[in-house]
């Protein structure tokens, strides 16, 4: 079936129309509020005024982002293979109509005349003790959504399947409304009987009188015979895939809270008329427009880079993509940079081909090697996939390191010619986002307002986040994650660096992406140079991934890509194994200078070296056996890890990139495996996961144009004392002898590993006794716990603290954004030119303060809280809970609890910006 074309149900609109006005049941409805006034000479809020700009935002953000498809889509599976479901059509329709009412009837509880009182302050009501829930008004709109609806179904003519399944969908559809004040979503309907019968007395106005309700109540968990309304619903429902109707509540709750929240923005910004302040182009959609100007930027603009000294890259290949499209690989063997170049705007070319043969699947693989430009080929894929799909309005980036995102959004932004009104990036390091200015919208609602709606909804074109926060959104049970599901719609979406995800999720991370990109109209882009493929891992996507690249071999063996670095696996032998720790790395120091010398006689005296371990520990060992050894002088020594701040990560990559230094050694922990865009000459890497391995080597020799580039392994620590749990490691470990682990890195068939990682996993999904599968997940949403859902699929699961340093930063190594926003909180520089971390701690605490004591508007505090973490960010790190507790007795211990961050109070007898953390202060060594 073509869900794209075919209309299932009645519209949203229809749905809207059709049903009565509060003003139909409620006699002098204009008396009740639902807002008091914020501004000055403003009137307060009417109730019926408030529902029904609800209902219009519900319907704008609904055309807008073609929720009447996605809602038929899921309801449609819901009850097409139900045999005995006589009346499907009446059936999908009453459905969708309880997704719409369960917006509608969000507010009626405000007509609680305790509410009116209480929290209305409105003359003409009066409290009344006789009422069980004091002043709450979601509560009472629940108990008159479930009751109307009950009396609806009862006196239907739908059939006793279809009345069974429709009660516990009328239960299940309140749920948004009870919790849509709370900070949360979950099946959570409890009512004890004198609240229950204090309630009657709304029932008669509502036309919601229904004598049995009660005894559904009671039933909702368990009737007498010891099933339960829930197992009800399950004994009528199609399938063990609960999916529609978990995403179909998620999704209700969604357009609630947006629709509410856009609602009441509306009215605290001055607008006391029913027309929306918001329009189609403030919801951040590429329109015809913008579509033209990116492709134009991207393919079509005729331009001589003078800094590259070359013509546009990508206008070069569209204008001869015929010739690329027909070039012999035979012909691309020499190593040059001409070969390099020609080999990527082939690759580009065949992705793209492939994409028009099987645009309309919705699941891509694309395997790229190190330096083939893995950004440019995103970008060809999501304009191509928006010139043959006309319904794609949204591209959203997802990467599992900030540095990433940061990268990309730079390099994204430049290349298309984008605006701050067109692009955003989220993240802790990002700070608060701000449209260009628009006087006559900063007008009507002021500027900060706007940019606050703006970030809280990604009303942006193209957004680029992390992994954490855009798989929260497909299945965390938070107010403020959930907002955003609404709008995951009609989108291309690229996730970049799988390989990054514990394996142990990779199941769950496909069941989601497989069946969101089905009813949501998404197009995901699954992309590494070391892809798992994980499809066969569920049902759902199962054969259904197209591969864009259908020839990786000719391009990851090819010599320019291939022969970019060589692994040597010298060390691994059997007299380095026999060494004491302290010999190891005195050795592997004299090792280490002795290549890089070698190196430097080669190159003109330059040379750089990267050298990673997986502990901090040996890191901070290695570095000061350098730091002391006067062979290494003429060598410029950095270190980064984990906690490392950011200014002097970025003060470190810009003087490698510049080259301001001839002889370079990078001693560095995991952070440098992905994202840090730095090109060594040699690498040196302690073994772990294979391909982590395989990262780090992309940080040598990464654009392909030198020679004689190595990567040595090494083995000095434990590799399970970091990644025993990872089923990689345990398959290396116990499959995988040296030799074919040496193969692997050379010749980049990473799916000898993958393979045996995903089968482990196939066979536990397929015992179902196993505890902890697929299956059990899947029980997570056959029982609407929202919550459980969330927590056992956490793609970081431990638990970290985070470190505020309050030590002195040379204004030079922070950004004019950042700067701009010194102007803004008046933070000054010292007379060395330094930012001073205190001043930045004392407007966190005081903005935390009014914040706590809500003697501030709320957006306006809000507003500079964000603008203010991106600022935080460059002060501080994160540990895991367990080095945390190692460093308490040098923070101040108050603070944690008043604010939420360690602050390291005493910095200077264990921190140093060059060097970060002294480990040797510390009982445990620091991970992250």
């Amino acid at each position: 079936m073509n869900f794209q074309t075919m209309k299932l149900y009645n519209s949203f609109e229809k749905l809207i129309s059709e049903f009565p006005p509060i003003s139909d049941f409620i006699k002098n409805c204009e008396d009740y509020l639902a807002h008091t006034p914020k501004l000055k000479g403003q009137d307060a809020e009417k109730l019926i005024e408030h529902i029904e700009k609800v209902n219009q935002y519900a319907l704008k953000l609904s055309k807008i982002h073609s929720l009447d498809k996605v809602v038929d889509k899921l309801i449609f599976d819901m009850i097409a293979l139900q045999p005995e479901f006589a009346n499907q059509n009446s059936l999908g329709n009453y459905i969708k109509g309880l997704f719409m009412r369960s917006i509608i009837f969000h507010d009626y509880g405000k007509v609680n005349p305790n509410f009116q009182q209480k929290k209305m302050e409105n003359p003409l009501f009066k409290w009344d003790n006789t009422i069980k829930i004091d002043s709450q008004h979601s509560k009472l709109s629940a108990y008159i959504f479930i009751h109307y609806h009950l009396k609806e179904v009862d006196e239907s003519v739908f059939n006793e399947a279809e009345q069974s399944f429709l009660w516990a969908l009328v239960f299940l559809f309140s749920n948004p409304i009870l919790k849509h004040h709370a900070s949360y979503i979950e099946h959570d309907i409890r009512f004890e009987k004198d609240v229950f019968n204090s309630l009657n007395g709304f029932l008669n106005d509502f036309k919601a009188d229904f004598a049995d309700a009660w005894d559904y109540f009671q039933a909702l968990e368990k009737k007498s015979d010891g099933e339960g309304l829930l197992d009800c619903f399950a004994q009528y429902y199609p399938t063990d895939n609960y999916f529609p109707v978990f995403v179909l509540l998620k999704l209700s709750f969604s357009l609630l809270t947006a629709s509410d929240y856009y609602a009441t923005f509306d009215y605290t910004s001055g607008n006391n008329t029913q027309d929306l302040i918001l329009k189609d182009s403030d919801f951040g959609l590429i329109d015809k427009n913008l579509k033209d100007r990116i492709t134009y930027n991207f393919s079509e603009r005729d331009f001589f880079d003078a800094e590259k000294k070359k013509r546009n890259y990508n206008y070069d290949m569209f204008q001869s993509y015929e010739t690329y499209k027909n070039m012999s690989f035979s012909t691309l063997q020499e190593q040059n940079n001409q070969n390099l170049n020609h080999l990527r705007q082939k690759l580009t070319v065949e992705v793209i081909e492939n994409l028009r043969q099987n645009y309309q699947n919705n699941l891509f693989y694309l395997e790229a090697p190190t330096g083939a430009g893995k950004t440019n080929l995103s970008l060809a894929l999501a304009i191509e996939m928006m010139q043959l799909d006309n319904s794609i309005n949204k591209i959203f980036y997802v990467f599992p390191f900030n540095t990433l995102i940061s990268q990309t959004f730079n390099a994204v932004k430049e290349t298309l010619g984008l605006t701050n009104n067109d692009i955003v990036q989220l993240n802790s390091k990002s700070g608060f986002h701000e449209k260009d200015s628009s006087e006559e919208k900063d007008a009507l609602y002021g500027k900060n307002k706007l940019n606050f709606i703006d970030n809280l909804f990604i009303n942006y074109p193209i957004t680029l986040f992390s992994h954490i926060k855009f798989f929260d959104i497909l299945k965390a049970n938070s107010k403020e994650t959930n907002y955003i599901l609404h709008r995951l719609t009609n989108a291309v979406v690229i996730i970049d660096e799988l390989q990054s995800y514990n394996p142990k999720h990779w199941d769950k991370v496909i069941f989601f992406l497989a069946n969101y990109a089905k009813y949501f109209n998404l197009k995901i882009v699954l992309m590494s140079a070391t892809l798992p493929k994980i499809d066969d891992l569920d049902e759902t996507a199962k054969g259904t991934i197209t591969r864009l690249v259908t020839n990786k071999n000719e391009y990851f063996t090819n010599p320019n890509f291939k022969g970019r670095v060589q692994f040597d696996f010298t060390l691994l032998g059997d007299n380095w194994r026999k060494l004491n720790r302290q010999t190891y790395l005195e050795k592997l120091k004299n090792f280490l200078f002795e290549k890089a010398e070698e190196r430097a006689n080669k190159n003109g005296d330059k040379s750089n070296i990267i050298i990673e371990f997986i502990k901090k520990k040996s890191a901070g060992e290695f570095f000061r056996l350098i730091e002391n050894d006067t062979h290494f002088k003429d060598y410029k020594l950095f270190l980064v890890s984990g906690e490392i701040l950011e200014p002097r990560r970025k003060e470190i990559i810009d003087a490698i990139k510049a080259k301001t230094y001839p002889k370079v050694l990078l001693i560095s922990t995991q952070v440098v495996e992905a994202g840090v865009d730095i090109d060594m000459d040699l690498g040196f890497k302690d073994k772990s996961l294979i391909d982590s391995d395989e990262q780090l080597a992309g940080r040598v020799n990464r654009n392909a144009s030198k020679k004689d580039c190595k990567v040595y392994i090494f083995n000095l620590d434990r590799e399970a004392d970091i990644y025993g749990k990872d089923e990689r490691y345990k398959k290396t470990r116990d499959e995988i002898d040296t030799k074919m682990y040496q193969n692997i890195l050379e010749t980049k068939d990473f799916d000898l590993l993958y393979e045996k990682v995903t089968q482990k996993t196939k066979q536990k999904n397929a015992n179902e006794y196993e505890v902890g599968n697929l299956m059990d997940y899947k029980k997570y949403l056959e029982n609407f716990k929202f919550y459980e859902a969330h927590k056992n699929f956490r793609l970081i699961e431990e638990a970290n603290s985070s470190i505020f340093v309050p030590l002195f930063i040379p204004a030079n190594h922070f950004s004019e954004e950042d700067k701009k926003t010194f102007n803004y909180f008046n933070i000054q520089t010292d007379i060395e030119d330094n930012i001073n971390g205190k001043d930045i701690w004392n407007k966190y605490t005081e903005l935390v303060e009014f914040s706590q004591k809500r003697t501030r508007d709320y957006i306006t505090n809000q507003t500079e809280m964000k603008k203010l973490a991106g600022i935080m960010s460059k002060f501080t790190f994160s540990v895991y809970e367990k080095q945390a507790k190692s460093l308490r007795e040098f923070c101040n211990q108050d603070y944690e609890e008043k604010y939420g961050i360690m602050y390291l109070l005493r910095w200077e007898q264990i921190y140093s910006y060059e060097g970060g953390l002294d480990i040797d202060k510390l009982d445990s060594d620091v991970l992250l």
